[in-house]
């Protein structure tokens, strides 16, 4: 009688162990878990939920495609008031405004390289992949759109300004390529 006790109370210890390992791994994984968004590069998987509606069908009618960039397209942002108006970025430094509804173009905010490859001067512009748009935003009211740049410029346009190119500010000091913008919510 007594081997049996000492094998159930040997059973409740690994069972003890193996709940202080378990808990060991919960708090292991919290703790990678905060360190990868402190560094921002928490990474959070949504694709798979998104890739079931894609291969139902459930919006395949719904697809539109907008053609228009001479180089890849790097970024797009969506009017928030009305969701009528996309803009997108690419690597041939022009900013198309669209009409979401109709898949046209409506302007451009900023032309592709291809279009201002000489300087003022005449002599050769800077290298192609210089002013590549990175990131866009537009802002709340539907009135702004920031671009930021692998030249490391952040650039504001106006949309509503009757001259397409209508910039409203340069911001220079960045020391390296901007690769996100954003509008802060309710900011204007």
């Amino acid at each position: 009688q007594q081997t049996e006790d000492d094998s159930s109370s040997a059973s409740s210890a690994s069972d003890d162990d193996d709940d202080e390992a378990d808990e060991h791994d919960r708090i292991s994984q919290r703790l990678q878990k905060e360190r990868l968004k402190r560094h921002g590069v928490y990474e959070r998987p949504v694709a798979d939920k998104i890739q079931a509606n894609i291969s139902s069908g459930d919006i395949s009618d719904n697809i539109q495609y907008f053609r228009g960039h001479d180089l890849t397209v790097t970024c797009v942002g969506l009017q928030q008031q009305s969701g009528q108006y996309a803009v997108s970025g690419s690597k041939d430094h022009s900013i198309i405004l669209w009409d979401v509804e109709t898949s046209q173009r409506l302007s451009f905010l900023s032309k592709s390289w291809k279009q201002h490859q000489k300087d003022k001067n005449g002599d050769d512009a800077l290298d192609r992949n210089y002013g590549e748009v990175l990131s866009l935003a537009c802002s709340d009211d539907g009135r702004y759109v920031a671009c930021g740049r692998r030249n490391a410029e952040v650039t504001i346009y106006d949309v509503r300004s009757s001259n397409r190119e209508s910039i409203v500010k340069t911001f220079t000091g960045h020391k390296g390529a901007v690769s996100s913008m954003a509008f802060r919510t309710n900011s204007l």
